[in-house]
């Protein structure tokens, strides 16, 4: 919900951005230099350059989800009215380099006044985790080089610990009865089945 609310209080130049970078946590300046020629629509990929990310390296990020719409509506857009301008991310045909009033606004209009765009890498790596996406791969799409960086961002939250209960309350359910002693503080140890 928040997500929405958010995605509908940002103006028009900065919502795929945001779309973006909630799915797969491309980091701020990593977009801010997205050219045309880098998105195959077609092919569903952005390909980040060698020497314009933040370890050098280059990467291709896959275009899923709600993505791909956002994007044909900027790629519709740009050929209209600034076929001339090689941005992805720009106001009216000049690249975008600085969006946090935009941002804040949008924020406090939302409800999530406290929200950086930073926090949108760790909404990503924590929904490709709970997608099930490999380490390795989610690790690749965000950026991260290291697990040990990478484990910062996957932060365990509530939700996360009721879908585990969960989990394990169905992996329990197909497995044989057993009787399991449990000793007790006072008196005879009890038995309890599973």
């Amino acid at each position: 919900m928040e997500h929405e609310n958010l995605l509908n209080a940002l103006p028009a130049e900065l919502k795929l951005l945001f779309v973006i970078a909630f799915h797969v946590g491309c980091r701020r300046g990593e977009l801010l230099r997205l050219r045309w020629p880098q998105v195959n629509l077609s092919g569903r990929e952005i390909r980040l350059y060698q020497g314009e990310t933040k370890n050098d390296e280059g990467r291709t990020l896959p275009i899923y989800g709600d993505m791909l719409p956002w994007f044909e509506l900027a790629h519709t857009e740009h050929f209209e009215k600034y076929p001339d301008c090689e941005w992805v991310f720009h106001r009216d045909g000049r690249r975008i380099v600085d969006f946090r009033g935009a941002w804040a606004e949008a924020c406090d209009r939302s409800g999530v006044p406290a929200l950086h765009f930073h926090d949108l890498r760790r909404t990503a790596v924590r929904n490709m985790e709970r997608a099930g996406i490999p380490r390795s791969v989610a690790m690749k799409i965000s950026g991260h080089k290291t697990e040990s960086v990478y484990r910062r961002y996957a932060i365990v939250s509530q939700r996360d610990l009721r879908d585990a209960a969960a989990k394990m309350d169905e992996f329990f359910k197909g497995t044989i009865t057993k009787t399991i002693t449990v000793p007790t503080l006072v008196g005879e140890p009890r038995k309890l089945s599973h």
